[in-house]
């Protein structure tokens, strides 16, 4: 199953970045850690990002 851009969110923090979405099939929420690459690859798919910065 392929998730839209529209179905994921995206969150950019210095200390640890993820990304959330609901699993099609039991519609939990899920959220899994993003790197710099799945960071750059969401990014670049369309991807909707908050970014949070250290205070």
């Amino acid at each position: 199953m392929e998730l839209s851009a529209a179905e994921l969110r995206l969150v950019v923090s210095p200390r640890r970045s993820f990304y959330l979405f609901r699993c099609p099939r039991c519609e939990q929420a899920v959220r899994k850690p993003a790197g710099p690459r799945i960071i750059e690859l969401l990014t670049d798919g369309g991807v909707l990002s908050v970014r949070v910065h250290a205070s």
